[in-house]
């Protein structure tokens, strides 16, 4: 059926045909009913077909767009378009059909929904309603093309006063095994041509995927990166019965002398620990190498759970059998269980480290001050002492700080600082002697809290409430340090967000007007509408800011899983 043409009906509406084909059935015609008050505002329309949707569902989704994943079709056209564009085939059965009207700066003035079996009826109309506010406009430097912001070629002011304008965005690519896998919490460190990703992926069998992911700088992705050491980034020696557990986190440093990812390895057939595999400073793997031993159980914690020392080896802080520890990496295996650090203070169940001119060794954990007794170590060739039983009392986020950064014991018997308490995870970074740590916030108003400390002297005893959108608890986080800016990425149940701070290392502050992100609400974003219980971390180069995230621990044919986000913060 050929595009029905625009006509004006009773003078008060725009009535727009598209064409659309079902497989297997006749062609239904499609019309957009407009008023002609709105009709001269509009610049684009933006049509969307989601599968077995109901319009009462897709319409918050909507808020800002037809998103680039959820819908079976997208399409998108000018409004004088002599020629609008087909919909296309669509398989038989229940759709809401959503229409966007845009402005020339791509703010939304109108929407509309209709739901249609297209298997019995002939037409699609939906009625367009005014919209208020102009949602979904281009800032200042970006543009509206075909429907969408993009990033204007204006590079002196792209990014300008930290407007974090997207430059990019894409998936993390096909599932490892579609129907049901096991993902890891993803990494992410800036390169030399802008970012790099590192996840891994576990099929229910135990067989086990590393991808190694380039994004360049302005957004795109490359193929993943391809080592000799690894075939086709398969992992060695995992098994059936571990696979559910591989969803603790990616480790992964780089710098121009090379890097390190780090990953936990279940204990199959009793052997556990982790796997080392340093790198080139492209992020190519150049080696291999496993610590641990029998019955060892170790945890990798989202964001920070390796620091690259300027001068000096990496250094690993790991949850090993129930106890937060802090390792140095030697080439592909760990240092000597007598130059660890210790947390102690009860059962753990995460361990972060960040620094620069002090270390920074955050833990989480249930019990009280008495440091457990020391197990055999990750490198240990006899069997390890189980965890300690549980307690009763609930958790608390804890800190401890050194000025060493050498000797890492000295962090054993240093003073830890009670952060937060009942909460479920944190992330820590530091610029100079600054500490910057965020939690689960107690209010619900702000899901999240950003403590301040110098060394481990707090700075004040109300920290600094970070609000993002999203439904429920703050599911995870992380935070990043470039110069006086922090940035903090939060995902919470349908929903990742980006939180520029300002001023970090005198007293924190929010920019004012505030830099916060909704991923939902920019359509140019993927893979958002179905995040659950996956991970984000944040990375930053100084004039990019990167986000990267999964969309649930476990993966299967109806959730991607997950993408990544590049965005622009320039002086």
């Amino acid at each position: 059926m050929s595009p029905l043409p625009r006509t004006l009906t009773f003078g008060t509406a725009l009535a727009i045909g598209v064409a659309l084909s079902c497989t297997g059935n006749p062609e239904v015609s499609f019309s957009l009913d407009i008023a002609q008050s709105v009709a001269s505002k509009t610049t684009w329309f933006e049509i969307g077909a989601f599968a077995d949707g109901y319009c009462q569902a897709v319409k918050p989704v909507i808020a800002s767009g037809i998103p680039l994943d959820g819908s079976a079709v997208r399409v998108a056209f000018r409004r004088d378009s002599p020629t609008p564009p087909a919909i296309g085939d669509l398989r038989k059965g229940n759709y809401a059909f959503a229409a966007v009207a845009r402005g020339a700066d791509c703010g939304i003035v109108a929407s509309g929904c209709a739901e249609v079996d297209v298997a019995s009826e002939s037409e699609v109309a939906i009625t367009m309603e005014p919209v208020q506010g102009n949602p979904g406009a281009c800032a200042a430097n970006a543009k509206c093309s075909a429907g969408r912001c993009v990033p204007s070629n204006d590079n002196e002011t792209l990014g300008a006063g930290c407007s974090l304008a997207l430059l990019g965005a894409g998936p993390l690519g096909e599932a490892f095994l579609p129907s049901s896998e096991y993902v890891s919490g993803p990494a992410i460190v800036a390169s030399p041509g802008g970012f790099l990703i590192a996840y891994r992926e576990a099929e229910p069998d135990g067989t086990a995927r590393l991808t190694l992911l380039p994004i360049d700088a302005g957004g795109g992705a490359l193929p993943p990166l391809s080592s000799a050491r690894l075939n086709g980034g398969l992992l060695r020696d995992y098994c059936a019965e571990a696979a559910p557990s591989q969803i603790d986190s990616a480790a992964f440093v780089l710098g121009a002398s090379g890097g390190t990812v780090v990953l936990s390895h279940p204990p199959c057939g009793s052997i556990g620990g982790v796997d080392i595999f340093p790198t080139d400073p492209g992020g190519l793997i150049t080696g291999f190498g496993r610590s641990g031993g029998n019955a060892v159980t170790v945890a990798l914690s989202q964001g920070h759970a390796l620091f690259a020392r300027a001068a000096g080896t990496p250094l690993l802080a790991y949850v090993q059998n129930g106890q937060a520890e802090l390792a140095a990496v030697a080439g592909a295996d760990l240092e000597p269980q007598e130059r660890r650090a210790k947390f102690g203070g009860g059962v753990a169940s995460g361990a972060w480290i960040a620094g620069d001119k002090t270390l920074a060794f955050l833990a989480l954990g249930r019990g009280g001050s008495t440091p457990p007794p020391v197990d055999a170590g990750a490198d240990a060739t006899t069997d390890a002492a189980p965890p300690p039983p549980a307690p009763t009392t609930g958790t608390a986020l804890r800190l401890k700080t050194s000025d060493d950064l050498a000797d890492l014991t000295k962090l054993t018997s240093a003073t830890a600082v009670d952060v937060a308490v009942d909460v479920a995870w944190g992330s820590v970074a530091v610029t100079g002697k600054r500490v910057l740590v965020i939690a689960p916030a107690a209010s619900e108003g702000s899901p999240v809290d950003l403590h301040a400390f110098d060394g481990n002297r707090q700075l004040d005893t109300s920290p600094t409430s970070i609000a993002v959108e999203g439904i429920g608890d703050a599911v995870s986080g992380d935070i990043a340090i470039a110069g006086d800016r922090a940035f903090v990425a939060v995902l919470r149940r349908g929903e990742v967000s980006l939180v520029a701070m300002d001023r970090v290392t005198t007293s924190p502050t929010p920019f004012d007007p505030p830099r916060v992100v909704s991923f939902l609400r920019d359509t140019r974003i993927p893979s958002i509408a179905k995040v659950e219980d996956g991970k984000v971390a944040v990375a930053t180069s100084g004039s990019r800011v990167a986000v990267v995230w999964t969309t649930a621990s476990k993966i299967d044919i109806n959730k991607p899983v997950g993408g990544y986000a590049v965005f622009a913060c320039a002086p």
